[in-house]
């Protein structure tokens, strides 16, 4: 990590247990799982997931569902830390999504995307 006489920071990229990130001018370490919204939100045909996973949970995977719950997908999440996760809207038909963060068989967070 490399602190210039700016204030500006700049984070290498490390294989640590955690992310460092900036919060009210402090360093700290990311230790709770975090879901981001996609970006860009909504999309048409590809979009990024970025997430962080902590390196001591045993299960980790993410379901994908349409308005009415039924589940379109799911994905087993292997990698640990900061994350992103490239999806194609290839198959699918316009409408609304919902991405779930599952770790240790509890959900962590859910968010909602939007294929145009």
């Amino acid at each position: 990590m490399v602190l210039s006489a700016f204030g500006v920071v700049i984070i290498e990229n490390c294989a640590c247990d955690a992310t460092l990130s900036v919060g009210g001018g402090v360093l700290t370490k990311q230790k709770s799982p975090k879901l981001y919204q996609n970006i860009p939100n909504p999309f048409s045909s590809t979009s990024t997931i970025k997430y962080f996973l902590p390196h001591d949970i045993n299960s980790a995977y993410m379901i994908f569902t349409n308005t009415v719950g039924k589940i379109i997908s799911k994905i087993n999440l292997e990698d640990r830390g900061e994350v992103e996760l490239n999806i194609n809207s290839d198959k699918l038909p316009v409408g609304v999504y919902h991405n779930t963060l599952i770790i240790n068989n509890k959900k962590v967070d859910s968010k909602r995307m939007i294929i145009k």
